[in-house]
């Protein structure tokens, strides 16, 4: 009798054959035809879900200025990359609707989901494994918030997570074209948010602290990376023209703007926005991925994950972004929990599991896809404990999310402008400009403000400050402020024409007082470099 045949190579850890209890059968993942069945359909699930519920609030101030971003394409921004405007201004193509502006990051959703399970797959699990992790993502509000709405973060968690699963792709084969999709990858993550930075430098290390430092002797690892740095040249030569706007811009939020989180905050919001009850999974997919004997690939992954995850304790960053490494640790916790299960005594806690997964995701669901009344939304948060838990600015609104008080009132307030605006003769509307203290105001007036016969707006606030004052001299302007700005002070004169409150939420960035202002104490062009705000 002719000897069993064996992997070859003892660092890729595939303990075939595996027993899969759905089927009762011995079976390799590639040998199951089924394998991605429920991730697809949960997969194409996820996308219908944020088609069908992602208009129900209106648009988020964020998304105005992404807006305005595509509408001045660039290589760069000051407070992001190039990706998002860019998806944007498509978008803006198709037509002026939250569908067709949010239909990116949904579809970016969708395809996470079912990246989720080809991870799942590459660490050798089972069938349950993969529906399990793809599972997950649909578990976490956190996931339907970004990928419910235009930004950076959605196409972050994809473009990373799809980095990901190329890397360990390549590292296991070192195949030229495996490095290439990973160039590619990369090199779009990083034209999409500059997690891909930290990430990257993480794989690095997991690269040179193990074995597979060899990789670095062959040239295909060089190709991957040459791609992705020369994709990433045109944000930096941005930056270098423009003086390295983004460092200033990271410096101020971190000093001003975000609230500064404790370690344990940090993992308790992170754990909080992707569902309690998957703690064991990411955590304990950690562990997995450091003790498995003979798979340098996963230790490899660890190590990165485990740098990426420091970085972001150490520096105090916002829970939501150590998003894009989750998916992977999500992975490897479900084949983790699938093995551990796999016995007969122990596959009960498979339903019992998922069952308290979906309880909580049922409850926490409201706060991930708008479902409800935005009134029952701040009522039912009133009863659950507030949204303290989650803030992670100063000056976030309280009473409901941030992130959805911030989908009304910006035609309103718009409306509230246009109301000066209407009231002044016609020789001063030639002459009036809007200027705004923060770039959703700007963005608010340069969406709707075709509407009520209002000119552009500027801004002295990230990139609108990049695009300057416009025709506009400051002899008349509206100036549209929250409390404790006082823009209107550098005007010979100004009055109080208006004061604006949003619908939803507290706090004093829930207010915009609107001033007339006439005669700037420098023409607006030599003041502009004094407005700067970078934050």
């Amino acid at each position: 009798m002719s000897p069993q045949t064996t992997e070859t190579d003892p660092e890729i850890s595939r303990p075939w054959p595996r027993t899969d209890t759905m089927t009762s059968k011995l079976l390799r993942p590639d040998e199951d035809k089924n394998y991605l069945l429920v991730p697809g359909i949960l997969s194409i699930a996820a996308l219908a879900i944020q088609v069908a519920t992602n208009t129900n609030y209106g648009m988020f101030t964020d998304e105005l200025y992404y807006i305005a971003c595509g509408n001045h394409l660039q290589f760069g921004y000051v407070d992001h990359p190039a990706i998002a405007p860019l998806l944007t201004r498509i978008s803006m193509l198709v037509g002026k609707s939250l569908v067709a502006l949010r239909f990116f990051p949904a579809l970016a959703g969708s395809l996470t989901v079912l990246l989720t399970a080809l991870i799942t797959y590459e660490l050798g699990g089972s069938r349950f494994a993969a529906v399990l992790s793809s599972s997950t993502i649909l578990f976490g509000m956190a996931f339907w918030i970004v990928f419910g709405m235009m930004g950076v973060n959605a196409f972050d968690v994809f473009f990373v997570t799809l980095s990901i699963y190329f890397f360990m792709k390549a590292i296991e084969s070192d195949s030229i074209n495996y490095w290439i999709a990973f160039g590619l990858s990369a090199g779009i993550g990083l034209n999409s948010k500059l997690t891909m930075l930290s990430y990257g430098f993480g794989l690095l290390v997991g690269l040179a602290c193990t074995s597979k430092r060899r990789l670095f002797l062959s040239r295909n690892i060089w190709t991957g990376g040459l791609i992705a740095t020369v994709m990433f040249v045109p944000f930096l030569v941005w930056q270098i023209a423009n003086d390295w706007p983004t460092l200033e811009f990271i410096r101020n939020v971190s000093s001003g703007k975000n609230l500064v989180v404790s370690p344990s905050m940090f993992l308790s919001q992170l754990a909080l926005g992707l569902n309690l009850f998957t703690f064991p999974l990411w955590s304990g997919g950690l562990v997995y991925l450091f003790v498995q004997r003979g798979s340098t690939t996963k230790r490899v992954l660890a190590i990165a994950s485990a740098v990426f995850l420091l970085s972001l304790l150490v520096t105090h960053s916002k829970f939501y972004y150590a998003l894009p490494g989750m998916p992977l640790l999500l992975s490897a916790g479900s084949t983790a929990f699938s093995e551990w299960t796999a016995s007969a005594g122990r596959t009960w806690i498979r339903p019992a599991y998922v069952a308290l997964l979906s309880i909580l995701a049922g409850i926490m669901l409201p706060f991930g896809i708008p479902i409800l009344s935005i009134e029952t939304v701040g009522a039912y948060a009133q009863k659950l404990g507030g949204t303290e838990s989650i803030r992670t600015e100063r000056n976030e609104a309280t009473g409901i999310p941030q992130y959805y008080a911030d989908r009304f009132g910006c035609r309103e307030l718009v409306q509230s402008i246009a109301s000066v605006y209407q009231s002044l003769p016609d020789s001063d509307r030639q002459e009036c400009g809007i200027l705004g203290a923060h770039y959703s105001d700007a963005g608010a007036v340069d969406y709707f403000g075709e509407e009520f016969g209002l000119p552009e707006a500027v801004s002295r606030h990230n990139s609108y400050w990049l695009w300057g004052p416009k025709q506009y001299t400051g002899k008349i302007m509206i100036v549209v402020q929250s409390p404790g700005v006082n823009l209107h002070s550098q005007f010979r004169t100004f009055e109080l024409k208006s004061t604006y409150r949003y619908s939803y939420g507290e706090g004093e960035n829930r207010v915009r007082r609107i001033f007339l202002c006439r005669d700037s104490k420098e023409p607006l062009p030599q003041l502009w470099s004094k407005l700067k705000t970078f934050d």
